[in-house]
């Protein structure tokens, strides 16, 4: 599959770059992270100190640059270089991807019926047990998809068709930090408490706040993240130890 792009601008000092194939085929959830995950190092080499921030998603970048360095031109034109030097070197998706793995991220996360808020219902809905839903959804290697909804915030896919399940109809108002939750074929971390939508399978005692300024680059578009269950004992073990 061979891919079309467009920058635009979002803002003074942004830039918006969207992939398409370039056809009327749909992209699927994952189709673009490798050349996402090749791109980005790229773009913070050439832009070096004139970078202000990168936000990827699942077919877009959004680019931020210190406009005291950089003129909104030269910005366009660095990226568009970047990226249609990429065009001529990514003949084929499909070849590149097989290549394109990055970290792996191995979470322990505790599906006890305290911290997964909706687990039973979840299986009631799919007609599994529990331990079914659990074992789907800890048995898979996700990739990051996209960094964004907050700092830290990695949306990893994809879900098993049997467990995916569409947000809250009415969001919750607060759910705790460290709850693992997924939405449609997608799952994810909150980071922090919050309010959320998604369904609430689990939870991590590894803390993935901002509270360690680490985080902040933890995931990046292209690692892969697995989930290990873990006991409610080993579950206050962790956290009252701080292991991460």
């Amino acid at each position: 599959m061979t891919f079309q792009y467009q920058i635009q601008p979002a803002s003074e000092n942004a830039l918006l770059l969207t992939f398409n194939t370039g056809t009327e085929k749909t992209a699927g959830l994952m189709d673009f992270l490798p050349l996402l995950q090749q791109l980005i190092p790229q773009i913070e080499t050439v832009f070096a100190q004139s970078l202000r921030e990168l936000v990827p998603s699942y077919h877009s970048l959004l680019l931020v640059f210190d406009l005291q360095q950089l003129s909104y031109a030269t910005a366009k034109q660095q990226l568009q270089n970047l990226v249609e030097q990429l065009q001529q070197d990514t003949p084929n998706l499909v070849d590149f991807y097989q290549d394109s793995a990055g970290k792996t991220h191995v979470i322990p996360v505790c599906y006890d019926l305290q911290f997964g808020l909706d687990l039973a219902e979840l299986a009631q809905q799919k007609a599994l047990s529990t331990e079914d839903i659990i074992r789907i959804h800890s048995e898979r290697t996700y990739q990051v998809c996209a960094i964004g909804f907050a700092p830290a915030f990695a949306y990893l896919g994809e879900v098993d068709k049997r467990i995916a399940s569409p947000r809250h109809a009415s969001p919750r108002l607060s759910i705790p930090a460290g709850s693992v939750g997924i939405a449609d074929r997608q799952t994810a971390i909150y980071p922090k408490a919050s309010p959320a939508g998604w369904q609430i399978l689990g939870q991590t005692p590894w803390d993935l706040s901002l509270n360690n300024p680490d985080n902040l680059m933890r995931f990046r578009v292209g690692d892969q993240v697995k989930f290990e269950p873990i006991g409610y004992n080993e579950f206050l073990a962790i956290k009252n130890g701080d292991a991460s």
